[in-house]
This record gives structure tokens, sequence and C-alpha cells, in this order.
């Protein structure tokens, strides 16, 4: 689920577009953030998948995560990643530095000036959030209950 905040009659398709981006990349960092919280610090953020094609969403990516950003273009990454999870799991893998990599196709660093506007944003980002939260539930059930 999801909403776009702060319309105005001077945004065009082109600014909904860019926060469609900019909302994947804010979910991102709702992800990485716990998880360093538990594990540490991520020592490399590996991207993969159809997005890396993309220069502003990968631009917009590290500049909202502040962190660069690894890219590997193979459509079998997560499948890979999994199998060599499981694989540690069952001790057929001793470590992790042990496994298979996918070579790098190129790196992004944050873009000047994106970062620090995107960490003001972010804020209101998780505010709206925790708010909205709650309603996700009800609009699907309102929507389900709907003719197609």
């Amino acid at each position: 689920r999801g909403c776009l905040f702060g319309l105005s009659l001077s945004h065009d398709h082109r600014h909904i577009s860019r926060a469609t981006l900019e909302g994947v990349a804010y979910r991102m960092r709702t992800i990485l953030e716990p998880m360093e919280d538990v594990a540490g610090p991520a020592r490399e953020i590996r991207i993969a998948g159809g997005f890396v094609r993309s220069p502003l969403w990968m631009a917009i990516t590290a500049s909202v995560l502040n962190r660069n950003l690894t890219l590997v273009d193979s459509p079998e990454a997560s499948s890979l990643g999994a199998a060599i999870l499981a694989m540690r799991a069952t001790g057929d893998l001793e470590s992790l530095e042990d496994a298979p990599t996918i070579a790098d196709v190129g790196s992004v660093s944050p873009t000047a000036g994106w970062t620090s506007s995107y960490d003001e944003l972010y804020a209101q980002y998780e505010s709206l959030y925790s708010v909205l939260a709650p309603h996700w539930d009800a609009i699907s059930a309102w929507q389900a209950s709907q003719p197609a």
C-alpha cells in the first residue's frame, strides 16, 4: 500500500514517477536500518534486479540510504542469495565469505545535495507511515468488497 502526499497543481507525471521511486527507496531504508541496528553496519550494499538499469533510481536509492551501492546485473541474484543462506544454514557452506559471488557491473554514490533533503523527507515519511499504517487493512477490506 502507499499514498502520495503533498501533491499540488504544480506537480505532473514526472513528479509522481519520481515520488514512486523515492517511496521504494524509503521502504528499503526502513528495512536496512533495523537490520543494521541488530547486525551492525553492512560492509557493502549490493543491488540487483531491473531497477539497476535506471540511473535515476540508483542515484535516488544511494542518496536515500546515504550509502555507496554496488550494482550487479543478474536476474538470479535473489535465488542465489536464498541458496547461499540455505547452504550456510545446513552447514554445506562454512562461511558466507566462501559463497559464490556475482560480478559487479558498477557502483553509485549518493548525489551531493540530495542526501540532506532525503533525510528531512524520510523523517516525514516515517511519521506519515506510522499514522497511515493502521488504515491499510481497512482500505484493503473495503476495496475487496467493491464490485470489479
